[in-house]
């Protein structure tokens, strides 16, 4: 099932592809060029150029990969030291752990850094909740890990004024059990504590040290049960998909350019529309159309190629696991800092839009899918049909694909 794939974030491209926000363009603006046909795969650039870098707002970029490559370096590589100097997907982890990479740092204050290229902190990877890494950094596409269960046995301790030496002494309550309690987090022990604590008749030791024997006096010891972890929790991990990507920003803005020329994208466009201002609500697109018809674009019969264009792909990208590695509390997730990458067909492109307070389109994200719909929101779209969902994630609308060539151009 697809999540709101991925809050967070934004990095900002080399000059030719730079994040801004300069030119944003109205919904209706997009809908009338979806109805006269004339919406440039240049204006798709500029549509993604212009998105916000309040993280919450796009994550388009997180689906990009090239434009931060360095050479043929590997896509990380440790130091001595074991921090990072080459991080390939910089703007997929946090600003937390991306600062012993050789990538100057922008606080958006003044010019950015000239040398090479520079990421923008605030459009970083944000951290997963209870970690340092982001979660892309954490997608192992492994299904749900059980957590395990916390014990915690609650011994029983004595103190009292010690009969000689008039001081207090503390030691294990004679005659009283200890009790293993399971399933409950240290936290939640003090009210069973409360329940078992209590004034005893118990004797002090005859001298200090001793064994605590029953004087003829008696008197009472005040016992309390204290709690020593046996074994501590470690959370569950849900499951988690892979992380899928274009190859490079060109197929990016050509698939966005051909789902927002789509009917489908004519639908959700329309649906955006009639939305007030500021409207917090998403549409969201699966397109199989955009597919086609990039493909039909960059093999044009009319360009007379000696040889075709390979199709765009997808790469999906696989965080490994730490090997040998033991879950504990502070770390339920130990996963390495090296990735699994596999390319694969296209199957259909996700789009989710949104609509600002000033009536701007929003792109919230855009991604290729290896996977139908049918393995990722059990809805079949196998008939050569687009999806729409109104309300994205919740419920669905089939249009019919679009046969004839849109005539795509930059």
């Amino acid at each position: 099932m697809y999540t709101s794939h991925d809050l967070a974030d934004q990095a900002q491209r080399p000059p030719s592809f730079i994040f801004s926000q300069e030119s944003a363009m109205k919904v209706f603006e997009v809908l009338l060029k979806n109805i006269s046909g004339t919406l440039s795969i240049s204006e798709a650039v500029a549509i993604l150029a212009d998105q916000e870098k309040i993280p919450t707002v796009s994550h388009a970029h997180m689906h990009l990969r090239d434009g931060f490559a360095v050479g043929k370096i590997p896509a990380f590589v440790l130091n001595n030291d074991l921090s990072r100097n080459h991080y390939e997907e910089a703007h997929m982890t946090t600003a937390a752990r991306v600062q012993p990479v050789v990538v100057p740092m922008w606080d958006g204050v003044g010019s950015p850094p000239s040398n090479c290229f520079h990421l923008d902190v605030r459009r970083s990877a944000l951290p997963a909740p209870n970690s340092t890494r982001s979660k892309y950094d954490l997608r192992s596409a492994q299904a749900e890990v059980p957590g395990i269960t916390p014990i915690t046995r609650l011994d029983p301790v004595m103190t009292r004024s010690d009969a000689i030496t008039k001081k207090n002494v503390t030691g294990l309550a004679p005659d009283l059990p200890s009790f293993m309690v399971v399933d409950e987090d240290v936290g939640d022990i003090p009210s069973r504590v409360k329940t078992l604590n209590g004034r005893f008749s118990v004797a002090a030791p005859t001298q200090p040290n001793g064994d605590w024997k029953r004087v003829s006096k008696g008197g009472e010891a005040k016992v309390s049960y204290v709690a020593n972890v046996i074994r501590q929790k470690v959370t569950r991990i849900a499951g988690s998909e892979k992380h899928t990507m274009f190859e490079d920003s060109e197929s990016m803005a050509m698939h966005l350019c051909a789902a927002l020329r789509s009917s489908a994208g004519r639908s959700a466009l329309a649906l955006l529309r009639s939305k007030p201002l500021g409207d917090p609500g998403t549409v969201g697109v699966f397109s199989k159309t955009a597919v086609d018809q990039v493909d039909r674009f960059i093999n044009d019969p009319k360009k007379k190629l000696k040889v075709p264009h390979p199709k765009p792909l997808v790469i999906e990208r696989v965080t490994d696991m730490r090997a040998g590695a033991v879950r504990t509390a502070g770390n339920p997730n130990p996963v390495a800092d090296t990735f699994q990458y596999q390319k694969k067909d296209i199957d259909h492109i996700v789009m989710v839009l949104g609509k600002r307070a000033d009536g701007s389109l929003n792109v919230v994200t855009i991604f290729p899918s290896p996977d139908t719909t049918q393995a990722t929101m059990q809805v079949d779209n196998s008939g050569q049909v687009d999806l729409v969902e109104p309300v994205f994630m919740k419920g669905t609308m089939a249009m019919r694909m679009d046969q004839v060539s849109m005539n795509l151009s930059w």
